[in-house]
C-alpha cells in the first residue's frame, strides 16, 4: 500500500526531478529507482540520498532550503556532482546513467571510470585563473585482461562470502580486483584479493592492509566492509564509491583551481592524519589513491597496499623500494631506517602540485632521474607559474615538499590548521554559487537559521 507522504517530500522529489533528470544527471528509469526506494522508507527523498552518500550533510540542507522557498539558488553547479548510489543500481550487468562506480585500485591506484556529468559552472574560479568550462568524459574502454597469465583466478558468477563476482577490473603485480554485488543486500563492493600464482609472497601483504584497514573509520578514508579467505586465497572487500581517482580527474580537466587543491588538501589531510593518529603511514599518497567522489575537491585517501605500521621502511619485510617515483619523500628515495607520516605530507605536496600546475613538481625523462630530482632539485614555488596562485597556499604546498622531515609540518594537525586558516579565505565552489544566487532580501541571519536546521 502507498504511503501518504508530507507535503515537503513531494516538494523534494520534484526539485531532485528537476536538478537530476533536466539536468541530464539520472534517466528516467534511474530517478524511478530514487523514487522506489523513497517509497519503502520513512524519510524524504534528499535523507535518503544524503544517507547513501550522494549528497553531503551541507548539500542537503541547501537542498531542502530550496524546496521548502527559503533559498533560491542554481540546481546545476550545486547537483554537478552527483553520482547515483550503488544501491539503487540495477542488480543486472548494465549501469546506470551515471555510469560504473570507481573500483579499489591495487599497486598502481587504477580505477574504473563512467561518464562524469558536464559541470558547467565556473569560467574563473577562486584564484582568478580562467577555467575552460568541464568537458563530460566517456567512459574509458578497459583493455581485455588475459586471466589465463595469472594462474587460477575466480571465476566471474563465483560466489565470495555473501558476494558475487560481477567483473575482473584489472591486475596488479600482486592482486586482482573484482567488481561485486552482494545480491540480498542489494549493495556493490569491491573484492581485491591476491594472485593464486604469488599467493606465497603477497598473502602477508593483504592481511596487512586488511589490519591497516580495520583499524580507520575516517569519512576521508576508504572503508573496509570485510575480509576472508576464498579456497585457501586472502580477500578483502571494501566500498565501492560513485568517484573517480583524482589522476583521471586531472587528465579529463586538466590543472584545478586554488579552491578545489585547498579542498583536496583538507581532506586527504584530514584521512592521512587519522591514519597517523593510528601508528599508519600510507607510503604511497599520489592522484590515483586519492579517491574524488565530488566535483568540489572532497576526496577519501585509498589504496593502503604498501602502508607501514610505525617507521619501518620494508612493510613486507624485503629489501624492495616501493612507491611511485614522482611523488617520493626524499627518505623514502633513499631507503631511510625509519620514516613517519612526514612521508605522506611529501607525496601529498607534490599530489597538490600536480593538481595546481599540471604536472609533478619534479618529473624527469626516467624514473631514476626523478628520484634524484627528489634529493637535490629545488621545486619553483606555485605562484611563480601558475598566475594568480595564491601565494600563502602556495608556501603551505612548498612546506610540504620541504627536503628534509623537519622543514615539513610536525604534526597533521598543525598542517590541517593551517589549511582550515586558509579555507576560510579561499572559498568553495558549493558556497560561491550559493552566496551568488541568494536573492538580494536573504539576511545572513536568515541564512544561518536554514542551515543551523535539521531538515
Amino acid at each position: 500500500m502507498t504511503r501518504t507522504r508530507p507535503a515537503d517530500h513531494a516538494r523534494e522529489l520534484a526539485l531532485l526531478r528537476e536538478g537530476l533528470v533536466s539536468g541530464g544527471l539520472v534517466d528516467a528509469d534511474g530517478f524511478a529507482a530514487i523514487e522506489r526506494a523513497h517509497e519503502a522508507e520513512e524519510g524524504s527523498p534528499i535523507d535518503l540520498l544524503s544517507r547513501l552518500g550522494a549528497l553531503d550533510a551541507t548539500l542537503a540542507r541547501t537542498l531542502r532550503a530550496i524546496a521548502k522557498g527559503y533559498l533560491r539558488a542554481p540546481l546545476g553547479p550545486l547537483l554537478a556532482g552527483f553520482r547515483m548510489p550503488a544501491e539503487l543500481l540495477p542488480a543486472g550487468p548494465s549501469e546506470a546513467p551515471g555510469g560504473p562506480a570507481l573500483e579499489q585500485g591495487g599497486d598502481e591506484g587504477d580505477g574504473v571510470l563512467g561518464p562524469i556529468p558536464e559541470w558547467n559552472s565556473i569560467a574563473a574560479s577562486g584564484d582568478g585563473v580562467e577555467r575552460p568550462r568541464r568537458r563530460s568524459l566517456a567512459a574509458r574502454p578497459r583493455p581485455t585482461i588475459d586471466r589465463s597469465a595469472f594462474g587460477d583466478l575466480p571465476a566471474l558468477g563465483a560466489q565470495i562470502g555473501i558476494y558475487t563476482l560481477r567483473e575482473l577490473l584489472h591486475v596488479t603485480p600482486g592482486s586482482a580486483v573484482f567488481r561485486a554485488y552482494d545480491e540480498q543486500a542489494r549493495r556493490a563492493a569491491v573484492i581485491k584479493m591476491v594472485r593464486p600464482d604469488v599467493l606465497s609472497r603477497e598473502r602477508a601483504r593483504l592481511h596487512a592492509e586488511a589490519r591497516i584497514l580495520g583499524r580507520l573509520s575516517h569519512p576521508n578514508v576508504i572503508r573496509l566492509l570485510g575480509s576472508g579467505e576464498h579456497e585457501g586465497v586472502p580477500y578483502i572487500v571494501l566500498e565501492s564509491l560513485f568517484a573517480i581517482g583524482l589522476d583521471e580527474h586531472l587528465e579529463a580537466n586538466g590543472r584545478e583551481s586554488a579552491d578545489f587543491v585547498l579542498q583536496v588538501a583538507i581532506c586527504a589531510a584530514r584521512g592521512l592524519g587519522a591514519a597517523a593518529r593510528a601508528g599508519v603511514i600510507h607510503r604511497d599518497v599520489k592522484p590515483a589513491n586519492l579517491l574524488l567522489y565530488n566535483h568540489d575537491g572532497r576526496v577519501k585517501v585509498a589504496d593502503f597496499g604498501l602502508a607501514s605500521e610505525g617507521a619501518s621502511i620494508h612493510p613486507d619485510g624485503g629489501g624492495t623500494l616501493r612507491g611511485t617515483p614522482a611523488y617520493m619523500a626524499p627518505e623514502l628515495v633513499v631507503g631511510a631506517a625509519a620514516i613517519d607520516h612526514r612521508a605522506d605530507m611529501y607525496g601529498l605536496g607534490a599530489t597538490l602540485y600536480e593538481a595546481a600546475s599540471g604536472r609533478p613538481p619534479l618529473c624527469r625523462p626516467t624514473a631514476l632521474e626523478t628520484l634524484r630530482a627528489h634529493l637535490r632539485d629545488p621545486v619553483a614555488p606555485l605562484h611563480t607559474i601558475v598566475p594568480g596562485f595564491p601565494e600563502p597556499l602556495s608556501a603551505v604546498i612548498g612546506r610540504l615538499l620541504g627536503k628534509r622531515p623537519e622543514e615539513r609540518f610536525a604534526t597533521w594537525s598543525e598542517c590541517l590548521q593551517t589549511l582550515e586558516a586558509l579555507g576560510r579565505v579561499v572559498r568553495s565552489p558549493i558556497a560561491d554559487a550559493v552566496s551568488r544566487a541568494v536573492s538580494a532580501d536573504a539576511s545572513s541571519s536568515t541564512l544561518a537559521s536554514i542551515y543551523g536546521r535539521r531538515g
